[in-house]
């Protein structure tokens, strides 16, 4: 389409991680299309038609059920962000130029174009920049300001693991939640063998846990609700990634100045 992008990445390499997200009928599922992606993407479908929530104390509070066309409607396609990920990534990866590791240190826009200077010393000029660097975007902070993200009083952990024994014990599109006081589990199967796990909890503040420490954080503060859940965590491998952060809204006047723009998250 005219384009040339480059997309900088702090990450030195693509990671499998993430959480389950939908594309959604109306957008989501749309652009898929238009990219040809559409099909390989609904290999990678994580049907949740079922859902169980029990207590803390192992009783079941709910449970409900929809058919996989109104699951599609009112809540999307569903998939981890980790095959989305690498779908969109193997698809593009051969005609745009990725460059990994690096992070954006300055920008300097004149009416002409916006120079761009990396955290390598190196310096670009573009004709347009998009910051898609999601909720802690350093884009924004640069040209926009820090004064824009909002706490909402909940943060959570998302991980992905590989576990054939309690694979199986999970029922086939189906998600449990296990609810408590100031916090929600979730666990359901992906594809293969791999386990998608979370933990959902109220808290004033973000805390500061080391990604080494937060298998064990969870382990600690959450295992003893639900033995699976205990399982999942205690058979995860040494050195697999648990995101965490908090939940921040994002409310600004524009999302854009002259060359720079924001999207996505």
């Amino acid at each position: 389409q005219g384009f040339s992008p480059v997309v900088i990445d702090s990450a030195s390499e693509f990671e499998r991680e993430g959480y389950l997200l939908a594309l959604n009928e109306q957008i989501g599922q749309k652009v898929a299309e238009k990219m040809e992606l559409l099909d390989q993407l609904r290999e990678f479908e994580v049907p949740l038609t079922k859902n169980v929530m029990y207590d803390d104390s192992g009783g079941q509070l709910l449970r409900f059920e929809m058919d996989h066309r109104t699951l599609n409607t009112r809540v999307g396609l569903m998939l981890n962000r980790a095959d989305l990920h690498a779908t969109l990534y193997e698809a593009v990866n051969d005609t745009v130029e990725f460059r990994m590791g690096q992070e954006i240190t300055s920008i300097q826009e004149t009416t002409d174009a916006a120079t761009v200077t990396f955290s390598s010393g190196e310096t670009e000029t573009y004709d347009l920049v998009i910051g898609a660097d999601g909720m802690h975007s350093r884009v924004r902070e640069l040209v926009f300001g820090k004064e824009f993200p909002k706490y909402m009083g909940h943060a959570y952990f998302a991980f992905i693991t590989s576990n054939q024994e309690l694979y199986e014990r999970i029922a086939v599109s189906e998600a449990i939640l296990i609810r408590g006081d100031g916090f929600t589990i979730a666990y359901h199967r992906l594809q293969g063998n791999e386990i998608g796990a979370y933990v959902f909890h109220r808290d004033d503040a973000v805390e500061k846990i080391a990604p080494d420490q937060r298998r064990e954080h969870m382990l600690s503060k959450y295992g003893r609700f639900d033995p699976n859940f205990e399982a999942i965590l205690e058979g995860m491998k040494e050195g697999e990634h648990v995101f965490y952060d908090g939940f921040t809204q994002i409310v600004m006047p524009a999302w854009h100045k002259g060359r720079i723009c924001l999207i996505g998250d």
